[in-house]
């Protein structure tokens, strides 16, 4: 998955334009779409969803393709042809084209999407390197009740999907947080504490599919059930988080010490006053925990 397909993939979400399940089936199929030159002529801004749409229309009585038909109605010029043509197998796009053959947008609702989100985030479809930070967050997660602790959380929330990406070879969607409550028996948790003013609790709640993916991935051993490996696995990449905001915070003079991460299934968090993070991968959904020791 590009950047691009993580911040649109966003946008769409926050916008209502996709739900979760619907956003999670176009990022496995992106794999395999191929962009058709339509959808590149609208976010390059050569066509418009209409003219789209009419070359589509004409197709089915002519034995053309789509280029030839779109230079024949004088819409696209052989130069504008040839640059769509350099660009057909980037994969930045392909989150779109699959939304289009899923039929979840039409070419219109996809056309009015693409002008929006560039329009807000000032962004151009050149601009695919863009880092996650809290900015993009703010819009997402509301974290009511958090207070001071608001900006701490967007912070860890953002390093910790950066993480994701560095590590892991996901691209994660953040969705709407909940309160933590109660978790399930059958969940895991890896939680750590980082000591400071207001000891602060993060780590993530997964279901066995998803705590065994990860471990894959990070421990790069084929792992195939929840063993020690599996588990540690998951402690150490939390840790590595964590080790890195340590080091961010006392870049910035603030010392931070960290306790041994555990990783326990259906483990007690009625001690944690935080949320509930889902971020969307390919392979599921998992939750990130951010919270503050509740006083005993």
């Amino acid at each position: 998955m590009t950047m691009f397909s993580q911040f649109f993939g966003q946008y769409l979400l926050n916008k209502g334009l996709l739900t979760t399940a619907q956003l999670s089936e176009c990022l496995t199929l992106e794999q395999s779409v191929r962009v058709k030159l339509g959808v590149l002529a609208m976010n390059a801004g050569m066509l418009t969803a209409d003219q789209v749409e009419e070359i589509h229309e004409l197709q089915r009585s002519r034995d053309k393709r789509f280029g030839e038909i779109a230079i024949e109605k004088q819409y696209l010029t052989v130069e504008q042809l040839d640059e769509l043509l350099s660009k057909q197998s980037s994969k930045q796009l392909n989150l779109s084209q699959a939304i289009i053959d899923q039929g979840y947008l039409s070419l219109a609702e996809l056309e009015s999407a693409m002008v929006n989100y560039n329009q807000e985030n000032k962004l151009t479809s050149d601009k695919d390197g863009a880092q996650v930070d809290s900015t993009m967050l703010e819009g997402i997660l509301q974290l009511a009740g958090a207070g001071d602790n608001k900006a701490l959380f967007l912070d860890y929330t953002a390093l910790f999907m950066r993480n994701i990406i560095r590590f892991l070879d996901e691209v994660p969607i953040a969705g709407a947080e909940a309160v933590l409550g109660e978790v399930a028996p059958s969940d895991w948790v890896a939680t750590q504490v980082i000591r400071c003013q207001s000891d602060m609790v993060t780590g993530l709640i997964l279901k066995e599919d998803c705590l065994l993916e990860i471990a894959r991935r990070y421990s790069q051993e084929p792992l195939s059930s929840v063993d020690e490996l599996a588990r540690d696995s998951i402690a150490e990449f939390v840790n590595l988080v964590n080790g890195i905001f340590c080091v961010n915070a006392s870049d910035k003079g603030v010392e931070l010490d960290l306790h041994f991460p555990s990783v326990i299934q259906g483990a007690d968090t009625a001690n944690i006053k935080g949320y509930r993070i889902p971020l969307t991968v390919r392979f599921g959904t998992v939750e990130l925990l951010v919270g503050i020791v509740s006083p005993a």
